[in-house]
């Protein structure tokens, strides 16, 4: 768990990476307060900002933090109290602006939880993304959702549509900046939101809070499932230089979403294997047919660069390389890969097929190339092993790290589609 201390370091890191203007007027400073605080229902509250005698200042409860987020990893927690942070200094700027809009989306946000809190909660099924004319920001949140949701949240549909339709063609800034990151919606055909098409999904996220009013008005009633993408409006910029924040904002808020949805249980629905049926073997030059072609296909599922057969079968044949493959009758739910050269391991690859997620087969496959080079450690062969990991691959990250593995490094825009940072992990034996 990140203590106090190491919190307030990710705080100050937070805070220096911002512009000093933000802080203008902000004379009490913020302040990290060491208690958990919590509302009248008994959700705890992350932070707050005042504007009263005292003067203007932030409050970040660290003991709330540490209830809700006490056990993910260090990289995560640090990502949660920045976006808090930012949040709370939204709340200052638009203060000194008398901007009242965030307050009203936390005001609603209250809301919606408070009849949350009353029933189950809310499945998400499906989902909508709207936007005034389906052009360009919600087709782009579409694109995204489904580029990361073949992997992280398999099975949950997604579509888009405008509150008007103005017209058919697509805002070519916006699509240019999309496919940087990896998405193409050059496809994409623009709609209209009816009421037809507002019934058939479980969530329905829009890009600013007027939009969220107007569905809101549009559908009485509808309070559980229409949602702000963010906690500030993400507008359609002005400018043709605009557009690359925008999308990138839009990139965020979906990558976070299918997180978010990958670690909520229920989430997906796999088929449920007994580990007894499940056989935890090296592969070599001699794999089967039907395990070589289940690897690929769990390949072209889990990553936008899947290597190709010829790499695979490159990989099969050389003696330095480990391929463990968790088997069942003739097939592979998931594999691991790694090289080793000189006196280190490094992991190329850790995939588990879409339908057979959450069954620990990855951290099976894990737990078996790290026998592996335990017993090299022992002869003398190996000293330790290393990996990259996307930046916003915290599953994983928790994973490593729950191993014994930590981060070493950053490398920027290691990864394409969509291009993102890797960080650098290493585990000595």
């Amino acid at each position: 768990m990140v203590s106090y201390k190491e919190a307030g370091k990710m705080l100050d890191k937070a805070m220096e990476a911002l512009p000093s203007g933000i802080f203008d007027g902000l004379n009490g400073g913020v302040n990290l307060i060491e208690d958990a605080k919590q509302d009248d229902r008994g959700g705890y509250i992350l932070g707050l900002y005042h504007n009263n005698m005292m003067g203007r200042y932030v409050e970040i409860f660290y003991g709330s933090f540490t209830a809700l987020y006490g056990d993910i990893p260090p990289m995560q927690f640090e990502r949660r109290l920045k976006s808090t942070l930012h949040h709370e200094l939204t709340h200052h700027i638009e203060s000194l602006a008398g901007d009242k809009s965030l307050e009203q989306w936390d005001e609603l946000q209250d809301i919606i939880w408070e009849e949350m809190d009353a029933e189950e909660g809310i499945f998400i099924g499906s989902i909508l993304f709207v936007d005034d004319d389906d052009t360009a920001l919600a087709p782009a949140a579409k694109a995204f959702f489904e580029m990361y949701a073949s992997q992280r949240c398999p099975g949950i549909p997604a579509e888009s549509a405008g509150l008007f339709l103005a017209g058919d063609k697509l805002q070519s800034d916006c699509r240019a900046a999309a496919e940087v990151l990896g998405a193409d919606f050059s496809a994409h055909r623009c709609k209209e939101l009816s009421e037809e098409l507002f019934e058939k999904f479980d969530a329905v996220m829009c890009m600013t809070l007027a939009q969220m009013d107007e569905l809101l008005e549009r559908f009485p009633g509808s309070e559980r499932k229409v949602f702000c993408a963010d906690e500030t409006d993400i507008l359609r910029p002005k400018l043709r230089f605009g557009w690359k924040k925008a999308v990138e904002r839009i990139h965020a808020v979906v990558n976070e979403e299918t997180l978010e949805l990958q670690l909520e249980d229920g989430s997906a629905s796999p088929n449920r294997v007994s580990p007894e049926d499940i056989e935890i073997t090296r592969l070599d030059a001699s794999a089967p047919k039907g395990i070589i072609e289940s690897i690929l296909e769990i390949e072209n599922c889990c990553f936008s660069l899947p290597i190709s057969r010829e790499q695979l079968l490159r990989q099969l044949e050389n003696e330095n390389c480990f391929i463990y493959a968790a088997v069942c009758g003739k097939l592979a739910l998931g594999y691991i890969s790694a090289q080793k050269v000189l006196d280190e391991l490094d992991i190329f690859n850790v995939a588990v097929s879409n339908t057979f997620r959450r069954q620990h087969i990855g951290q099976a496959l894990l737990e078996k190339l790290l026998e592996t080079a335990r017993a090299l450690r022992q002869d003398g062969k190996l000293e330790r092993i290393t990996l990259e990991v996307r930046f916003s691959n915290d599953p994983a990250i928790a994973l490593y790290q729950k191993y014994g593995f930590e981060e070493v490094g950053r490398r920027k825009n290691y990864y394409e589609k969509p291009r993102e940072d890797a960080v650098l992990m290493d585990l000595n034996l």
